[in-house]
């Protein structure tokens, strides 16, 4: 072991890595590096640090919350990429002049 590194304990069962993962996000331990030209996050600084553990029932909630919002991000997503390349298809028909309005419905059957 260096003094570059920090030594974790094994993580309980009654910790999930989801919950885990937040957690330890929602703390910004960057937070607390060091203000020099190569920044650090020494052990005396975080060790103080706490993170709630609430029951494992909640955390697996929590975790199944999260998993669900990032199913709707990625539909979003999917949404978003098919609006952007309607708009780009509809510009560039819009600048070559081949935009009409009988093209309109095909446009939006293709958008879904």
């Amino acid at each position: 072991m260096t003094d570059n590194a920090l030594i974790v304990d094994v993580k309980t069962p009654s910790l999930l890595t989801e919950y885990l993962a937040a957690a330890l996000t929602y703390a910004n331990l960057n937070k607390y590096a060091g203000k020099s030209a190569q920044p650090l996050v020494s052990g005396s600084r975080i060790y103080p640090v706490e993170i709630p553990v609430p029951p494992v029932d909640l955390q697996r909630t929590f975790a199944e919350r999260v998993a669900e919002i990032g199913k709707v991000k990625e539909l979003y997503n999917s949404d978003l990429t098919k609006l952007d390349a309607l708009f780009a298809s509809l510009q560039d028909r819009a600048f070559t002049g081949e935009l009409t309005s009988a093209g309109t419905p095909t446009e939006l059957e293709i958008a879904g």
